[in-house]
């Protein structure tokens, strides 16, 4: 009798968990719904015409973006590349960049700024005079950049938590991301990094600026390079950053 109610409480046990488990998956899904577009860089189209024009397209693809299967994933990038190139299409542009930046984050559901920066052909060779892109991969065996990531997260986590304001926050450097600052200890030990790092590790700073293909890597390298004592130096990286 005690063995089959043994065996009669592993069943249900496993019965409560399986139950339980895609409940508790469904309630991690984000939902993604867009707030407004920003259009910068040409007059040919406003942005509410852009918005109206891609609205749906949009739509599609922050739905495949909102589920949670690798698939979907790898579906909501095809979505995001197909967006840019539509919209590169749709005018006479050279360049188009898209820039998501989360305005509200209530109840699993997340409100995007879509930002497109344009830049129409006639003027590429005025507004887009910059060096082939990279294609380098520097191994960064400082974990410099790897340190960054964090940085700037812990930075966010605080300002959307309401722990501080969105604005530039007080680090050691010429250059402080949004939240940092006093009142972390996390964050005091990698400004402390950063501040001995940048000059032990200048050299392979320069080099994934000037050579990584991968951007995040790049606008960390220069964000860094930032932590250096010699303010002429560090705007010289900032310039070459730029082309």
């Amino acid at each position: 009798m005690i063995k089959n109610w043994r065996k009669t409480a592993v069943f249900l046990s496993s019965v409560l968990v399986l139950g339980v488990s895609p409940l508790l998956a469904k309630r991690q899904v984000k939902f993604y719904k867009l707030d407004s577009v920003q259009l910068f860089g040409t007059q040919n189209m406003t942005e509410e015409q852009l918005k109206e024009k891609f609205e749906d397209q949009i739509r599609g693809w922050f739905e495949a973006r909102s589920r949670v299967t690798r698939k979907d994933r790898a579906r909501a990038e095809r979505l995001r590349k197909k967006l840019i190139a539509d919209v590169k299409k749709s005018g006479d542009y050279g360049l188009v960049n898209l820039t998501e930046v989360e305005i509200s984050n209530e109840r699993r559901v997340h409100k995007l700024l879509l930002m497109f920066d344009v830049v129409e052909k006639k003027d590429m060779a005025t507004r887009f005079p910059f060096r082939p892109l990279p294609t380098a991969s520097i191994t960064d065996g400082s974990k410099l950049i790897e340190n960054w990531a964090r940085y700037t997260a812990l930075g966010w986590d605080r300002v959307r938590s309401g722990e501080v304001a969105a604005e530039r926050g007080d680090c050691p450097a010429f250059f402080c991301p949004e939240g940092v600052g006093p009142g972390n200890s996390e964050i005091d030990s990698l400004n402390s990094k950063f501040e001995s790092g940048a000059p032990r590790n200048e050299e392979l700073l320069a080099k994934i600026l000037r050579e990584d293909k991968d951007p995040a890597h790049r606008a960390a390298a220069v964000y860094i390079l930032s932590f250096l004592d010699d303010g002429a130096k560090v705007a010289n990286y900032a310039a070459d950053a730029l082309y």
